[in-house]
């Protein structure tokens, strides 16, 4: 979500001030931007809906995790720790299992094959860093072992699949490989400075290159209904909190972290995700559960509040890098983490907590 300017912070793609507008143009631009990323969303929902099918679903969420990966590669004082090969990499392991959890279902529970996908983010994110950093400059021979280990993986999930398993039906497989790179890792690394920069890359992968691939599971589990739902419930949120917060709001409870946030907005917020929650429930949108509507009201509760913290944790990254926007790409509205920052924190929780509201 765009945020008001805090003095000292500049946008990542724009460093000179944007031309003065009045608060009701600015809410105008925004509302008719917003409005056609809502149309774009519904196509792909239907597209999917059409097909039957995830991997649309895969594809878009990988496409839009590349493109916040790269923007935050790019931001502010980020830029300087020159990171778009340590957190595509990532993306692309965490993209192949996906897939193959697509094409080989397994009996895996939701949260099972979100933890199995965020340490693989993790340990492909300290490899790579250890390989272009711990070992010294990114030389041709860096760049060949970079390669090598995308082959390795890639050759890890074409294994499984001539052996029609699912990556969770491997799990010493599994395991063997993700222990083995956080040891290389953490030797390779062996300076506190080096160990925090480490730290930082396998944070940000974590962070950006699982939830939004993983829109996928939500389609998968909860059909297109369930992820209609958690879109709408991501981002109703947003929307009430914007136009409350410009009518009426005063009070600012995070001033230094997203100065544009105010007690009535995340309020309204909240209050949308509860109303959303009952009214998606009644429409049949989500499970039916064994509470009824109270299941529906919960449900819009836990992903309001991963929501708004998703916005929040957007905002710190935003003020460690001391940029306003994540970019300029999106006009009006920001960049493209600016647009999805909600789900980042959503789509796991979702993932975690749906399957024990709806007692499924």
């Amino acid at each position: 979500m765009t945020e008001a300017p805090q003095p000292g912070v500049q946008n990542a793609a724009t460093p000179a001030a944007r031309p003065g507008k009045s608060r009701l143009a600015r809410i105008r631009e925004r509302t008719l931007f917003g409005s056609g990323l809502a149309l774009f969303c519904a196509g792909v929902l239907w597209l999917a809906n059409t097909l039957g099918h995830a991997t649309p679903i895969l594809y878009i969420g990988a496409g839009l995790a590349l493109l916040g990966l790269i923007e935050v590669s790019l931001m502010g004082t980020i830029f300087l720790r020159a990171l778009p090969v340590i957190l595509i990499v990532p993306l692309v392991g965490v993209t192949l299992l996906e897939y193959a959890f697509i094409q080989r279902p397994s009996d895996a529970r939701p949260w099972e094959q979100l933890l199995l996908e965020f340490a693989l983010a993790a340990s492909l994110a300290a490899s790579v860093h250890a390989i272009t950093r711990g070992l010294g400059r990114f030389t041709l021979a860096r760049q060949i072992l970079v390669l090598a280990l995308c082959v390795t993986v890639t050759g890890g999930f074409a294994w499984l699949d001539s052996r029609d398993l699912a990556p969770l039906d491997a799990p010493t497989l599994c395991a063997g490989f993700i222990g083995a790179a956080w040891i290389v890792a953490l030797l390779v690394n062996s300076s506190a400075s080096r160990r925090l920069d480490m730290l930082v890359a396998v944070g940000l992968a974590a962070w950006i290159a699982v939830p939004l691939p993983a829109l996928a599971q939500v389609f998968r589990h909860f059909g297109v209904a369930g992820l209609i739902s958690l879109v709408v419930l991501s981002k109703i949120g947003d929307v009430a909190g914007y136009y409350v917060g410009n009518a009426i709001g005063r009070r600012r409870p995070f001033p230094n972290l997203s100065p544009g946030k105010t007690v009535a907005g995340c309020v309204a917020s909240f209050v949308a995700g509860l109303a959303a929650g009952g009214t998606l429930w009644s429409m049949e949108l989500l499970p039916a559960g064994t509470i009824g509507v109270a299941g529906g009201i919960i449900a819009g509760a836990c992903i309001n509040i991963a929501s708004q913290a998703g916005d929040l944790a957007e905002s710190w990254v935003k003020r460690k890098a001391r940029v306003k926007d994540s970019s300029s790409w999106l006009g009006p509205s920001g960049g493209i983490l600016d647009v999805v920052d909600s789900l980042l924190f959503s789509v796991p929780a979702a993932l975690i907590l749906w399957p024990v509201i709806f007692g499924l």
